[in-house]
């Protein structure tokens, strides 16, 4: 039957593209977890690796399928899985490579010894992969080395897939000392499906809120990207220690831990008629705007709904309580109404609109507190203009009976 998939689904890049990202979080999954004197490559020595010091390395291989099998989960890990036979046989590629001075087998052996080699998957563990089965076995102790080679021979005349017998048979060709340690060093991480959500919780470990931390691994998800895109492009190689992590991630980490309140992006929807707004009309009243002045009523209320949507944000995530909330308003209201009954004492109608804009400027230029942080001078500004529109401060002597 004729394949019905166009051009465009075949050279469909998504498959690619997932895969990289599982890779990607598995190299920081892996940054989030070293240790003092510890690094971690990215496609360097492998996908992933990880130098432990004297002389030990961990060589990831990260494989993820796209592929399901009838109940919707990810296929499993099978006897003739090419993928695994490939990752095997790269393993096998470097043991003995030539140039890294490892054609004798006592560097093989020392090699594999001071090595461990993790296949990383998406894939689920197969009951009858009798790979997986021997590999286990022998790292039980519970066979010998060339039982267990005996298992990789029948794997290869199992099957008619000439790339899998090409990987298998590089694997045989190893001496036998050789074979056994590689394979007594090799571990299986499958069923490794929810890849973010093992780096969200690594970033929580560091003692961070659970509502803090999306805002973290952003920061760090960001940078992170940006790091090896540049050491990419100077043809250097992405390898990070902890003390380089420590140096330059450890800030996102500390703001997430500090008092401050977090501040975010939010890009409020403005009101169709700017000048209908009861905090605009106050500031027309003492002349502070005129009507013409759409590009400042706009500042200005964007000042006042990015308080409001602050406000509200930080409520839900508990940074702040309602009852903090109040205070901030009552403690702005008693600053607003000490000078507003000062400065109009004695005033003479003709002062009334500059002695409101004096008000105004006063109450402009201060920075207010809210629990154990203080506002931007951006926020303050909008907690003015907010108190205002809900209509517990203004600006004229009369504002509340205009």
């Amino acid at each position: 039957m004729a394949s019905t998939a166009t051009h465009a689904d075949k050279t469909n890049a998504a498959d690619k593209s997932i895969g990289f990202d599982y890779q990607y979080y598995y190299f920081l999954l892996q940054v989030l977890n070293l240790k003092v004197g510890q690094s971690v490559g990215f496609e360097v020595k492998d996908d992933v690796h990880t130098e432990l010091g004297q002389n030990r390395n961990i060589f990831y291989q990260l494989k993820h399928t796209t592929q399901v099998a009838a109940n919707g989960q990810p296929v499993a890990l099978t006897k003739l899985d090419k993928d695994m036979w490939k990752t095997f046989y790269n393993w096998a590629m470097v043991i003995t490579d030539k140039v890294a001075g490892r054609e004798q087998v006592e560097k093989q052996l020392e090699f594999t010894r001071q090595s461990e080699f993790h296949l990383v998957a998406n894939k689920k563990h197969s009951n009858s992969n009798t790979i997986f089965e021997a590999i286990s076995k022998l790292q039980a102790n519970s066979i010998a080395a060339d039982a267990a080679k005996l298992v990789l021979e029948a794997a290869e005349q199992s099957t008619t897939d000439d790339g899998i017998k090409n990987y298998i048979n590089k694997i045989l060709s190893l001496d036998l000392p050789v074979l056994e340690s590689f394979l007594l060093s090799i571990k299986f991480e499958l069923d490794v499906a929810d890849i973010v959500g093992l780096v969200k919780q690594a970033v929580q470990e560091f003692h961070i809120e659970t509502a803090k931390v999306p805002d973290v691994l952003a920061a760090i998800d960001s940078n992170l990207r940006a790091h090896i895109f540049q050491k990419v492009k100077d043809g250097e190689a992405v390898i990070l220690s902890f003390e380089d992590f420590h140096a330059k991630f450890r800030k996102h980490f500390n703001d997430a831990r500090s008092t401050k309140l977090t501040i975010k992006s939010f890009l409020p929807s403005m009101p169709d008629d700017l000048f209908s707004q009861v905090f605009i009309k106050r500031l027309l009243e003492v002349k502070y705007l005129n009507v013409v002045d759409v590009e400042i009523a706009a500042d200005l209320t964007t000042k006042k709904l990015q308080l409001a949507m602050h406000l509200d944000h930080w409520d839900k995530m508990g940074e702040v309580t309602s009852k903090d909330i109040s205070t901030l308003h009552d403690n702005v209201r008693t600053l607003w109404q000490g000078k507003f009954r000062a400065d109009f004492i004695d005033c003479e109608d003709k002062d009334i609109e500059k002695i409101g804009r004096g008000i105004l400027r006063e109450m402009l230029g201060a920075t207010f507190p809210l629990c154990d942080d203080v506002l931007s001078i951006q926020h303050s500004n909008g907690e003015i203009y907010h108190l205002s529109d809900i209509g517990r401060i203004g600006w004229h002597k009369d504002w509340e009976t205009k």
